[in-house]
C-alpha cells in the first residue's frame, strides 16, 4: 500500500492511503443475488430458475381477477410480486453496502485530523479516485497477493 496526496476544496494537501484491489469487498451486507423460483418437470426433476425481472418490468403479468380461478395467472402474479419485493430489498442492501464501503474508505484512507476538512462532494470524489485504483497493475496485484499469502 502506498500514500498519495490530494488537494480538497480548502486547498491544503491531504495524504490518502491507496487501497489494494478488492480491499473493500468484504464490507457488507452481502448481495442476496437474483430472485429464483423452482420448476418441477413432468418427470419429477426440479430446476431452479432465475426470474427475468427486467423483461417482466417491461411486460408485467396480468393481475388476477377475484372471481376467476386461474391458477397459472395467480402463480405468475405472485411470482412477479415476490420478484419485485426481492429486487427492492436487493437495491436497499446495495445502497447500504455502498454507504458502508464509503465510510470504511474514509476511515481507512484519511487521517482522523483531516476528515473534517472534507466538505464538498467533490472532496469525497477526489478521495475515492485517489484511494481506489482504476486499473490493474502489477504493483496492485502484488499488494493483493501479499495480503493473502
Amino acid at each position: 500500500m502506498w500514500v498519495t496526496t490530494i488537494l480538497p476544496s480548502d486547498g491544503l494537501p491531504i495524504e490518502v492511503l491507496v487501497l489494494p484491489i478488492y480491499a473493500l469487498e468484504d464490507i457488507g451486507p452481502k448481495d442476496i443475488g437474483n430472485f429464483t423460483y423452482k420448476i418441477r418437470t413432468l418427470l419429477g426433476e426440479i430446476y431452479e430458475q432465475i426470474y427475468p425481472i427486467a423483461a417482466r418490468l417491461e411486460n408485467p403479468p396480468p393481475e388476477p381477477k377475484k372471481d376467476e380461478d386461474d391458477t397459472w395467472v395467480l402463480t405468475e402474479w405472485e411470482r412477479y410480486q415476490g420478484a419485485l419485493a426481492h429486487n427492492q430489498k436487493r437495491h436497499k442492501l446495495d445502497e447500504e453496502r455502498t454507504i458502508n464501503r464509503a465510510q470504511e474508505l474514509i476511515r481507512r484512507c484519511v487521517k482522523p485530523e483531516d476528515r473534517d476538512r472534507l466538505i464538498t462532494l467533490a472532496d469525497y470524489d477526489t478521495i475515492y479516485e485517489a484511494a481506489i485504483p482504476e486499473e490493474v497493475t502489477g504493483e496492485a496485484l502484488a499488494g493483493v497477493l501479499a495480503n493473502f499469502f
